[in-house]
């Protein structure tokens, strides 16, 4: 992903338009949740706790697989996923920090296209942010803010030694077992042990909510092999198409 911080003198006379459909993500495995989005996300997508390189515990929804194959994404570009995490829905914008350590609104290149008819403007009068723009703005400091709060409540979690490696293994019919590995559930045994003290400082902090919402998640683990076999019949199905045609091209020649 590139990231492009917006400014007056590149971005003046350009325009952006909404992602129409979800074709963009289609090579998106993983995408990060905020605590805000556990409770509509666990009711549609697998999601695990997953550890950064910089030690930051995250929330992860879990598109596929394969690393590059989001399952979830129809050959037309709709989403089959019921909820559509929050980073996504504001694609192709971003935040990103710049070379002073500030955070700035950035658009993607690789999702953007640019063009000077249609869609919004970035910019308005006087150089400011044209209202479409700064709206999406606020919401992405608004996911930021909510993200700092996360990686605090997972972190609680982890704390609380509730964290455990989930490491699943997704049984299909066209890939046969594929074993997930780096992702971590709540030991929900451990939970359950806790005393009344440790789960009220959980609750205080956000994190006992997405320690539940992410125990309901894991149920939705079998729409990855649903989809893995869907895509796959698919792709045979085309293939089967495309030699019927070359058999008959006799006809023509």
């Amino acid at each position: 992903m590139s990231l492009i911080p917006l400014t007056p003198d590149q971005f003046a006379n350009a325009r952006w338009r909404p992602m129409p459909d979800s074709a963009f993500a289609r090579e998106i495995s993983l995408a990060e949740l905020n605590a805000s989005e556990m409770p509509a996300a666990a009711c549609h997508l697998p999601v695990g706790l997953v550890r950064m390189e910089d030690g930051i515990w995250t929330l992860q929804a879990v598109f596929g697989l394969q690393p590059g194959k989001n399952l979830f994404v129809a050959v037309n570009g709709s989403w089959l996923g019921g909820y559509w995490p929050l980073r996504l829905r504001l694609a192709p914008f971003a935040l990103a920090k710049s070379e002073h350590n500030e955070q700035v609104l950035c658009i993607n290149d690789v999702w953007w296209q640019p063009s000077e008819l249609g869609g919004y403007p970035f910019y308005g009068e006087e150089n400011n942010l044209a209202k479409e723009t700064a709206d999406l703005l606020l919401e992405c400091q608004a996911l930021l803010d909510n993200q700092q709060h996360t990686h605090a409540a997972v972190a609680a979690l982890d704390e609380a030694g509730l964290l455990c490696p989930w490491n699943p293994v997704v049984a299909t019919e066209s890939l046969g077992s594929v074993q997930l590995e780096g992702l971590f559930s709540i030991n929900e045994e451990a939970l359950n042990a806790l005393d009344a003290d440790a789960l009220l400082k959980l609750r205080d902090c956000g994190a006992l909510a997405i320690a539940y919402c992410q125990l309901i998640s894991m149920q939705h683990l079998h729409k990855l092999a649903e989809l893995a076999d869907a895509h796959a019949r698919h792709v045979q199905q085309s293939v089967q198409v495309q030699n019927d045609m070359l058999n008959l091209n006799f006809l023509v020649e």
